[in-house]
């Protein structure tokens, strides 16, 4: 795992806590991925659930209140640090591993076919065929991967309008395709499924500047005396920037 990946992610941990439990910014995408899981008949009491990426226990929390056995993974232990205060208030009965999901051998990490379901909710951790595969070797039941299928963020484009500058590149999801095709060239006949997928954030303008140099690569430290005012003229009359962003996510559902 990467420093620099370890310290971004531990950097906006504080951030993503704020979306665990009774998030004001919430839409119906977390009930509709949960009905989903349920339909599919992987939210069992009493059956063990790795959630990888599980950043600040946002799903985790949702499998113990079911009487799931959770384990949960991510590479920042702030964000872990998060997923054991909100863990601790529903179940002594999890486990947090701090790890990055590439360096997983499962044979020595003993987890060849342990978990009956693994779950990876729109995380880095998995990326490609041998995270798949990996998915595959541990699971003694199912598997579900979300990702991006399409995306695009309002706030930032409405930021580069003001500044007279292009958006943003479509994004590259030819990995999702890669993913599927592997999992149906070895007969694992996934279930893919669309869903839309909105949220907005709330930040004041500090938070913002900060936030637009942390996350995108469009804003250089140069930009910094030009952003500062188009920020202050997004921002509400409360000081309050809101960021607001529209997608659509791709789940891959699959039986071992």
């Amino acid at each position: 795992m990467s420093r620099e990946s370890i310290e971004y992610w531990d950097s906006v941990a504080a951030h993503y806590a704020t979306m665990v439990l009774d998030n004001p910014d919430e839409n119906e995408y977390p009930d509709l991925l949960m009905t989903y899981l349920e339909k599919q008949g992987v939210l069992k009491a009493g059956s063990g659930v790795l959630d990888l990426g599980c950043g600040a226990g946002k799903y985790a929390v949702r499998f113990a209140r079911l009487g799931m056995h959770v384990t949960a993974m991510d590479i920042s232990g702030k964000m872990l640090a998060y997923t054991k205060q909100y863990m601790d208030m529903f179940t002594p009965d999890y486990e947090l591993v701090q790890a990055d999901f590439a360096d997983i051998v499962p044979s020595e990490q003993g987890w060849h076919k342990k978990f009956d379901f693994v779950f990876a909710n729109m995380t880095p951790a998995v990326n490609g065929t041998e995270d798949v595969r990996k998915m595959c070797e541990i699971s003694s039941g199912s598997c579900f991967i979300a990702k991006f299928a399409g995306y695009r963020n309002l706030f930032i484009a409405g930021i580069l309008r003001r500044l007279g500058r292009p958006e943003e590149e479509e994004r590259d999801y030819r990995g999702n395709d890669v993913m599927a095709e592997w999992l149906q060239d070895n007969d694992y006949h996934p279930d893919i499924v669309y869903q839309p997928y909105t949220w907005f954030n709330l930040y004041t303008v500090d938070e913002a500047l900060e936030y637009c140099y942390q996350n995108f690569s469009l804003f250089t430290e140069d930009d910094r005396e030009v952003l500062r005012p188009v920020l202050q003229e997004m921002a509400d009359e409360t000081g309050t920037v809101r960021e607001d962003v529209e997608s659509m996510a791709e789940w891959i559902f699959w039986q071992v």
